[in-house]
């Protein structure tokens, strides 16, 4: 089911996304046969995941990425799935600690950090064959607050010169997709 929804023509996915539903397809979850899917096998999945290193965070997208493969299966593909066995599994997830919200991030780079990361930029600029301005990209990521991703993808109609500010497309934050800075 993974698969077929990750090639969907009509389903859109973003880089996170179609990273996690591939990761999740070389689980021992990718392994279990849809009709024998129970809660507890999510539990086992997210389970497995903390005990590899992963954040409580990361094993919440998990969940959240795979139930919407659920969630299509049966109007989409004609497969009898049940998409309620996440609403159970959920409350014991919780309980056990194993999905949450990310952690506040309380450090910020030092001034030398800075400096070590742009002498790395400078030098792979000097050795690419590529022109690509990494220190440029990294100043302004810092001074606009925006993720490198969201730098990367701005276009020129995106830019107001008026206005002094630029559309941001497809922004990290779930709540903010579109926004000016």
């Amino acid at each position: 089911m993974i698969y077929n929804y990750i090639h969907h023509d009509h389903i859109e996915l973003g880089r996170t996304k179609l990273n996690v539903l591939k990761l999740i397809m070389d689980c021992d979850i990718a392994n279990i046969k849809v009709h024998k899917f129970k809660p507890h096998h999510l539990v086992t999945h997210c389970s497995d995941r903390i005990k590899s290193g992963a954040g409580k965070s990361t094993v919440n997208h998990d969940v959240s990425y795979l139930r919407s493969v659920f969630r299509i299966a049966n109007t989409l593909w004609g497969v009898d799935v049940d998409d309620n066995l996440f609403a159970k599994a959920l409350p014991t997830l919780h309980h056990m600690n194993l999905i949450g919200r990310s952690n506040r991030r309380t450090r910020r780079p030092t001034s030398e950090e800075i400096d070590e990361l742009i002498d790395g930029l400078k030098e792979r600029e000097r050795s690419r064959i590529s022109n690509i301005p990494y220190v440029d990209i990294l100043n302004f990521s810092i001074l606009s607050c925006m993720r490198i991703g969201e730098v990367c993808s701005i276009k020129w109609e995106d830019l107001d010169r008026e206005n002094r500010s630029v559309i941001v497309r497809d922004r990290k934050d779930p709540r903010k997709k579109l926004a000016t800075i």
